[in-house]
Formats: structure tokens, C-alpha cells, sequence
């Protein structure tokens, strides 16, 4: 690394994130110089949170995960800006790689590994148990792209990687799968319904056990135990859903 150290602002998009926002936020304080939430209608205690912690959230209507994460980027007062999702927690070998980190010319981003958690388990086997999404980035060199779900940033440069791990606690109940699931499937049917693109309600339906299959033998989900099983399930149902809801909205 190089000799200047990096001044970063994290940035948090939310929106009834009460189970997940304190202990999201607590474990990037003291490993950040400043942290942004962008608030898109919380009405379950989030922002009552939020600003116990000693941060004023600042509302803006949700217009797709890529667009608001853009948003939230806009109001970084730093450069270097650390992007991290509300059920998502720096571990503590990762806040001291951040305080520790320096700025290389040639570097515009960097990737940091993440484990998936399910249900108070953390996977360590099979396809997504762990990934390495592009978070820390220059500003004025990345940007999101405006993908309503599944977004990503367009890197201009260079892209590193670094040791730390965020944890990924996607879904600590049931309850809160379901509204992530419908919040989710609800905003892909919606892509692919101005793409312009069609698929057969029934034919994806009919293709429901292939894709548990994939999930929990070819992705070997398996060997996450009871977890893996039921993740494969649940995920199996995505695709048919995402395609029924643009179906409806055809319809309408």
C-alpha cells in the first residue's frame, strides 16, 4: 500500500431493517470516518435506532437498489466510499484493514469476501456461501448501475482484494425471508418486464424440482445440513415466482 491513509465513508440503504441496523452500524464505527443511511420509508423502529446511535438518516423515495446506493454514494463527503448492506456486519479484521488501508494510483476499487448466514447458520459449503461483491470504491471513478435488484458497481480502473470479511446475515427468520422474497421477486419480474423479455410461467414452473436439484446437489447446499435443505427449497420457488409476477403484470 501506499503511504496516504484512506478517509472512507460508509454508506447504508434501508427500509425496516430493525433486526439487523444496530448491530450493522456499531460494527462500523470506529473503522470509518463517516456514516450515511439513506432511509426509504422505515416504519418499524429502524430510525428510532438509527439516531440513538447518533446518526440522522435522511429519507429518499426507493427507486431500485442500484439508483438509491447512488444516492446514498452522492452524499459521501469522502472519496473512498465503503457501500454495506443494512444485515450485513464488518468483522473486526476487516474495520482494522480499513483504518490500516492507503491509497494506490492505480486501485479504483477493492472486493471484500463474505460469508452468507441463514437462520443463525453460517454457510460453509456450496454456491454462495461465500462471494466477494465490489464495496469500497473511488467515487470518482465507480459508480452503481441502475439495476432495480441484483445491482453492481462499474469500476473505471483496477479492483483488489481484501482480507477482512464482512458477515452476510441475510435472513435471521423465516418472517423476514419472505418479506425480502416478495420485496425481491416483485422488483426482478418488474426488470424483466421493461427488457421487454418473456418466459413461460409453466414451463419455469414445471422446472421447480431441477432447480432444487441444482441448489442443494450440483451447488452442494447439502452439506449446510437442515439449513441447506430448506434454502434449497425456498430458493428453488425464486425463478417461478420472479416470472408469474411479471406474467400478472402483462396482464394488467
Amino acid at each position: 500500500m501506499g503511504s496516504t491513509p484512506l478517509s472512507i465513508s460508509a454508506v447504508i440503504i434501508c427500509r425496516n431493517e430493525v433486526r439487523s441496523i444496530r448491530a450493522c452500524i456499531s460494527a462500523l464505527k470506529g473503522c470509518v470516518d463517516e456514516i450515511v443511511v439513506v432511509d426509504s420509508g422505515s416504519t418499524d423502529g429502524t430510525l428510532d435506532i438509527i439516531r440513538s446511535m447518533g446518526i440522522e438518516p435522511m429519507f429518499h423515495g426507493f427507486e431500485g437498489y442500484g439508483n438509491q446506493k447512488q444516492y446514498a454514494v452522492s452524499l459521501a463527503k469522502n472519496l473512498w466510499v465503503l457501500s454495506v448492506d443494512a444485515d450485513e456486519i464488518v468483522s473486526k479484521e476487516l474495520g482494522n484493514e480499513l483504518l490500516s488501508l492507503s491509497s494506490e494510483p492505480d486501485v479504483s476499487a477493492f472486493r471484500i469476501p463474505r460469508r452468507f448466514r441463514f437462520l443463525g447458520r453460517t454457510f460453509l459449503h456450496g454456491h454462495g456461501a461465500k462471494d466477494a461483491p465490489t464495496r469500497l470504491f473511488r467515487t470518482d471513478r465507480c459508480r452503481y448501475d441502475n439495476a432495480g435488484v441484483h445491482e453492481s458497481v462499474i469500476v473505471e480502473g483496477e479492483i483488489g482484494v481484501l482480507r477482512g470479511e464482512m458477515l452476510h446475515e441475510s435472513y435471521i427468520d423465516l418472517a423476514q425471508y419472505f418479506e425480502k422474497f416478495n420485496r425481491y421477486t416483485t422488483l426482478a419480474s418488474e426488470d424483466l418486464a421493461r427488457s421487454g423479455r418473456t418466459r413461460s410461467v409453466v414451463i419455469t414452473g414445471m422446472t421447480i424440482p431441477f432447480y432444487f436439484i441444482k441448489h442443494y446437489v450440483l451447488w452442494g447446499h447439502y452439506r449446510n445440513g437442515i439449513h441447506g435443505f430448506v434454502w434449497s427449497i425456498l430458493s428453488s420457488f425464486y425463478p417461478f415466482v420472479k416470472v408469474a409476477k411479471g406474467w400478472a403484470l402483462r396482464k394488467q
